[in-house]
């Protein structure tokens, strides 16, 4: 399975070369070969190239997953060509460049996540990118819903632009993140107490406000935000990419102006008859899975109208399915052993619920219980 590649920057040596002995890599008429981009390749690709151009494996995914780079150098126009052929067929986007030519210059390094807008097309997509990382499809799926979704880390904008592609008739967004101006929040995701304070104490000016829990510490370098984690050390602190982040979009109190109840009907489509219903539901979700600029925004629009309306991180969300009482029992197993899951007791009647699920597998277990014809609720599971 492929994720971090290499952990040294994009190598301007090509990976292979004219044979030792030749004198064709000085020739006036030498060609080299340089990949663009994976293109339409799959992880397997590696493997082909490394067996091709007898060298590591690991080389050759720097080389596909960190392009533009060099392949290949100091050939003759007849063996670039042929090997270009050969790596087209395979989906590779190559050109033959002179040898004498400025070398691709090294890209600037990413991370890259994958958000889910429809969570029933869970499995279709994990297909795709499994083939995409050379991974199994469990290895995928675990990918896909282990917060924040990350599956590729330091790999160049073209590899990112081609897993876009891949995916891009499916209700999935790929956020790609330079290292290079990465900020970072700390996210308690379970911490005890006092351990809690402490890192809000050290992270001085940079502390989130008690509101913003569970941010502890928010818009952080990459140096300061590994100083407190590795001051910590704890599986319950997390560092989050920001740009990596999705909030729910929360309705706190009832609509106090006409403009606040027009808002909740125009663009969160709330029907205008259930409106004191939901007033009486407080605190009710209006939007899903928004990034943080759509979430600021969304939030600023909705106080201004006069709502009380705030953004929830909901990155780390961790969830039960809760199954009521009234429920057709075998229906409701049938549905549970499909998706691996089962009740937290032995009692296979409803009522009964699924263990903790993260917000995405969450979302798609309900996505497919509701399918079956299981009627099911979110309950927040505790730290």
């Amino acid at each position: 399975m492929l994720q971090d590649t290499t952990s040294g920057q994009t190598s301007e040596r090509p990976i292979a070369g004219a044979a030792q002995g030749s004198d064709q890599g000085a020739d006036q008429g030498a060609r080299r070969l340089v990949v663009d981009s994976i293109g339409t390749a799959d992880a397997v690709a590696v493997a082909s190239v490394a067996r091709g151009l007898r060298v590591a494996p690991e080389r050759v995914a720097a080389a596909l997953y960190r392009a533009p780079a060099v392949l290949a150098d100091g050939l003759s126009a007849d063996i670039a060509t042929r090997m270009a052929s050969l790596l087209a067929e395979i989906g590779l986007s190559v050109r033959i460049d002179d040898a004498d030519s400025p070398r691709p210059e090294a890209q600037a390094l990413m991370d890259v996540a994958i958000h889910m807008r429809d969570a029933r097309r869970l499995p279709s997509v994990a297909a795709l990118v499994g083939r995409f990382i050379g991974a199994s499809h469990a290895q995928a799926l675990a990918q896909l819903t282990a917060p924040p979704g990350l599956v590729l880390g330091r790999v160049s904008r073209a590899t990112a632009d081609a897993l876009a592609r891949r995916l891009a008739e499916e209700p999935a967004e790929v956020v790609a993140a330079p290292l290079s101006d990465a900020r970072y929040d700390l996210i308690d995701d379970g911490l005890p107490a006092a351990r809690r304070e402490a890192v809000r104490r050290e992270a001085g000016a940079s502390a989130a406000p008690a509101e913003a829990f569970p941010v502890l510490a928010a818009d952080l370098d990459a140096a300061r935000a590994d100083q407190l984690w590795r001051r910590h050390r704890r599986a319950e602190l997390r560092a989050l990419d920001r740009r990596f982040a999705r909030y729910d979009l929360v309705l706190t109190a009832p609509a106090a102006t006409a403009a606040g109840r027009t808002l909740l009907i125009e663009r969160a489509g709330v029907p205008a008859e259930i409106l004191e219903t939901v007033f009486a539901a407080l605190p009710i979700t209006l939007v899903e899975g928004l990034g943080p600029e759509e979430a600021a925004e969304e939030a600023a629009l909705y106080r201004a109208a006069g709502l009380e309306a705030a953004a929830r991180l909901v990155t780390f969300q961790r969830l039960h399915l809760r199954i009521d009482a009234g429920q057709d029992a075998d229906r409701a197993m049938r549905a549970l052993k499909g998706l691996g899951l089962s009740a937290e007791t032995g009692d296979p009647r409803p009522p009964y619920r699924t263990p903790a699920l993260s917000e995405l597998e969450a979302r798609f277990a309900r996505a497919v219980l509701e399918e079956a014809g299981v009627a099911v609720r979110y309950e927040e599971a505790g730290p």
